[in-house]
Parts: structure tokens; C-alpha cells; sequence
């Protein structure tokens, strides 16, 4: 029997399937670079775009790129409203301290009409955590004030991220143990448990809350002393 035909058509049938797995990887490798060979600008634009996954890709690419694209972000923030905005709070909570002169940009959005906008400015406020001097009573009014209960739960843990033991946020916080809305309270509570012993001004309001029917916000105020009194 003749096996070099057979064996002819074997090679053949191996480099064909190699050729096969290798294209798509190929394939993948093109489109990735050129999805990440695109400049700021390129981003910057798309991250105002009306679909969300492509607003969540942009976001991705410019949060790699840390602070090289805050002033534009913030100016960003600053110019537009709506979905683009949140995107772009998001985006800036994300880079985190290096995002620190986009703060002013996003106190202001805490005064948005709408309470998703200011929550996730909040959020991204704290995760900064940078520029006290303006993010801290921008925090502390959001908190003593905010119509909404989840803004002011978020402005009490963004205060918390600061782990300040300045007197006006402690005792923001302390007043807040007695806000109407028991996942607010619970969240102050929390706040005052990650400043620690600096928050001991805080112990009489955290005892009251301890004892509050709310599971929450007693079994919060409760770790809270813990920490505060360092036991």
C-alpha cells in the first residue's frame, strides 16, 4: 500500500485547522490594537456617546490614563448633563486621588436637579478624597440637606473616606445618627467607626443609636463604638 498520498493529505488537513485557530487569534490581536491605539480626544468624545457600553469602554481607556485626562473630564463634567455626566463622575471617582482637580467640578454637581447625578458625585468625591477645603463642607451641606436619602448616606461615607477627625464633620455625623431614613443613619455610623478615636465627641449619639429597633443602624452604631473607643 501506498502511504505517501495518505500521509500527504494528513499534513494538509493539520495546517488547514492550524490555519483556522490561528486567523481568529489574529483577528482579535488587530482589532485590539487598533481599539487601543485610539488618543485621549478619541475617548473624550465617545464617552458622551448615547450608548452605554460604548460611554463604559471610553471610561475604561481614560481611567488608564489617569490624570492626563482630568482637566478635560472636568471640563466635560462641567458642559454637559444627563448620562454623559454620570459617566464622566463615574469615570473621575475611578482615578481616584489622582482626580483631585476635578473636585471643584464635581462639588458643583452636587447641586444638579437630578439625584443620580449628585449621588454618583458623592461617591467620586470621596474616592478622591483630596482638596478638603472645597469637598468637605460641599459634603457636609449635601448631607445636612439633600432631599434624597441616598445622597446623603453616600455624603456620609465619602466624609468618612477623609478619616478626619474635624469637629464639623464629626459632628455632622453624630446629628445625622438621627436622620429619618435608618440606611442614612447606619451609614453615619459607619462614617464615625472608620474616623475612629478621633470621633469620641460622637459616643453619646452612637450609645442612643445602638439602642435604636433598626438592625441596621444599631448593629452599625454598636461596631462603630468599637472602634471609636478602641476595644
Amino acid at each position: 500500500m501506498n502511504l505517501k498520498p495518505l500521509i500527504a493529505c494528513l499534513c494538509f488537513v493539520v495546517l488547514v485547522c492550524g490555519c483556522k485557530e490561528q486567523r481568529p487569534k489574529e483577528a482579535w490581536e488587530k482589532r485590539e490594537q487598533v481599539y487601543t491605539d485610539h488618543p485621549p480626544e478619541h475617548w473624550l468624545e465617545l464617552i458622551q456617546h448615547r450608548n452605554p457600553q460604548v460611554r463604559a469602554q471610553a471610561a475604561d481607556r481614560l481611567i488608564d490614563g489617569g490624570a492626563d485626562n482630568v482637566p478635560e473630564l472636568a471640563k466635560i463634567l462641567q458642559e454637559k448633563t444627563g448620562r454623559t455626566r454620570l459617566s464622566v463622575a463615574r469615570c473621575l471617582g475611578d482615578i481616584g486621588p489622582k482626580a483631585v482637580d476635578a473636585v471643584p467640578a464635581l462639588c458643583l454637581v452636587l447641586k444638579d436637579t437630578a439625584w443620580a447625578q449628585r449621588d454618583v458625585a458623592a461617591e467620586a468625591i470621596g474616592r478622591i478624597h483630596g482638596n478638603p477645603d472645597k469637598s468637605i463642607p460641599a459634603l457636609l451641606e449635601a448631607l445636612k440637606t439633600d432631599e434624597e436619602s441616598r445622597v446623603r448616606g453616600k455624603s456620609a461615607e465619602a466624609l468618612a473616606r477623609f478619616k478626619s477627625g474635624n469637629p464639623k464633620i464629626v459632628s455632622a455625623l453624630a446629628a445625622a445618627l438621627e436622620d429619618q431614613d435608618d440606611e442614612v443613619r447606619a451609614y453615619a455610623a459607619d462614617a464615625l467607626g472608620s474616623i475612629g478615636p478621633a470621633a469620641k465627641s460622637a459616643v453619646e449619639a452612637l450609645e442612643k443609636a445602638a439602642k435604636a429597633e433598626q438592625f441596621n443602624v444599631s448593629m452599625a452604631a454598636q461596631e462603630a463604638l468599637k472602634q471609636v473607643c478602641g476595644e
